[in-house]
């Protein structure tokens, strides 16, 4: 027989449990009275062993796990290059400068493997621990609400490269300059157009429902202004015109 878990009753304990040969819904609440002593005391030096390795382990994870300054750090600087390159069209290659073992925890178990050698490809799901991202860190957007938006999955590569070998004067002589590795992330992705029509659809309302007929004329205007919303949103502006007109009637 073993024990399955305790449950104190009065001054006693009693002990579910598992019988040998027997099966579970046959387990039973027995009084430590009945039961030999060295099961409960194996069973008590077993839950004292349990208790003590999850603290070890929970030490050893709040020793090693980055601290939280180190997680906003990382998410800065991963979200400011990010919509550095979506502002400015950037498809090819970038860097971010991040630590490594702040990326391996933010990422860990995360990802699939992509078929150039060391580069990870993540979903937008896969940076669900990246918590102190800012939540529009994946799309820009100017002020007609037309921008870019990352076309997921993005791919990555964690690099550790040194410092650019150089001399420098020590004690009357040239000698090397000492180098120091640089971490950082090779970043590569595709950009898509993005343009906030559910929002605009949804201002829109807003000001006819507040009766603010001038702003929202002045509003069509700016997104018929727009070359680009007007050729792929005529029709949408046209129906958000109509829906809303209605509505107030």
């Amino acid at each position: 027989m073993s024990i399955m878990t305790t449950f104190h009753a009065h001054q006693d304990h009693e002990y579910l449990i598992k019988w040998e040969g027997w099966p579970l819904q046959d387990c039973s609440w027995e009084p430590s009275e009945n039961l030999p002593k060295t099961l409960i005391s194996e069973n008590e030096k077993y839950c004292f062993l349990k208790m003590q390795t999850l603290r070890l382990v929970a030490n050893v994870l709040k020793k090693y796990l980055p601290r939280e300054e180190r997680l906003q750090e990382a998410a800065y600087h991963f979200a400011g290059r990010i919509l550095s390159a979506l502002k400015n069209s950037a498809i090819s290659p970038f860097y971010v400068y991040i630590h490594l073992d702040v990326w391996r925890y933010l990422t860990c178990g995360k990802g699939t493997a992509s078929q150039h050698r060391g580069h990870v490809l993540y979903s937008k799901h896969d940076f669900e621990r990246f918590t102190a991202l800012p939540e529009h860190w994946w799309y820009y957007l100017d002020e007609h609400g037309e921008g870019r938006a990352v076309d997921f999955p993005i791919k990555i590569k964690p690099l550790l490269t040194w410092s650019p070998a150089h001399h420098i004067k020590r004690a009357g002589r040239l000698v090397k300059a000492p180098r120091f590795p640089i971490e950082k992330l090779s970043v590569t992705m595709m950009l898509s157009h993005y343009l906030f029509k559910k929002l605009g659809s949804l201002f829109l309302r807003r000001v006819f429902l507040s009766n603010v007929f001038v702003k929202c004329i002045k509003i069509l205007k700016d997104m018929r202004s727009s070359s680009l919303f007007r050729t792929e949103n005529e029709i949408v502006i046209k129906l958000v015109w109509v829906i809303n007109v209605n509505f107030l009637k």
